[in-house]
């Protein structure tokens, strides 16, 4: 059994690092951070274009109940918003469902969480990537200092990584433990999609529209499209927003 917590100078992705090591036996918090990632990742398989000055960070977390796996992707973002509140920061990050982490209608930050099991033991690797200094100018993408026109004093890569973890265990703990009602809370006081919104979607390739009616129990988005009277679920297609600079004008804290 190894402890891993280091910041390293570069890697190809930090949660392809973190996985590689699994083998050998991690512990319950153990974590990489790296300066710079070339080969980062995100959900489906997308490209994280990781440059010097961001946060790229991946925690493992074992022993998590598969009853509530599927809150670990809402849980993450929740953590990230509660990290940059605890270091004082007035940014109005918002999530878009699941956890895709925007400012000012532009992606700020986003999250991979990659499940395995090994032993019997269910195990996630949750990998966190925030634009703090930089980001790809041919993509909708913004940064943490572009908010304030440079970082405030407190935070940085390395405080943001630190409290992020904290919340992180706080909050799988509380999830494990069935205490779903404060993680949902805060989730749906920050979502950029919110009950009645107007949405768009993909299913096997086809747009569909329709509104928003509520967050499942297992955090799916229940939706109703224009054509039909009947609600059904969305597990993990890719979700937009219709109207997305009107969603982000609550400043709700949680």
């Amino acid at each position: 059994m190894m402890t891993l917590s280091q910041w390293i100078p570069s890697c190809e992705s930090t949660n392809s690092y973190l996985k590689s090591l699994l083998t050998y036996g991690l512990c319950d918090g153990d974590w990489i951070a790296s300066y710079e990632q070339t080969q980062g990742r995100g959900r489906r398989e997308n490209t994280w274009l990781s440059q010097d000055g961001n946060l790229h960070l991946s925690v493992y977390h074992s022993a998590i109940s598969n009853e509530y796996l599927t809150w670990v992707p809402l849980l993450s973002a929740v953590s990230v918003i509660q990290a940059f509140e605890k270091l004082g920061s007035s940014l109005p990050i918002r999530i878009k469902w699941p956890n895709d982490l925007y400012f000012q209608a532009r992606k700020v930050g986003g999250i991979l969480c990659e499940a395995s099991s090994l032993h019997g033991i269910l195990s996630v690797v949750i990998g966190i990537g925030i634009n703090l200094q930089s980001y790809h100018s041919d993509l909708p993408s913004t940064t943490v200092g572009s908010f304030f026109g440079h970082l405030p004093p407190g935070l940085t890569r390395e405080s943001l990584a630190n409290a992020i973890r904290v919340f992180l265990e706080f909050n799988l703990k509380q999830l494990n433990a069935g205490n779903l009602t404060a993680i949902r809370s805060c989730y749906e006081k920050w979502s950029l999609i919110k009950q009645g919104h107007e949405i768009t979607w993909r299913e096997s390739g086809l747009p569909f529209f329709g509104r928003m009616v509520r967050l499942g129990d297992h955090g799916e988005l229940w939706v109703r499209d224009s054509k039909s009277s009947t609600a059904r679920a969305l597990l993990s297609e890719v979700v937009s927003l219709v109207r997305l600079n009107s969603a982000e004008d609550s400043t709700e804290a949680c």
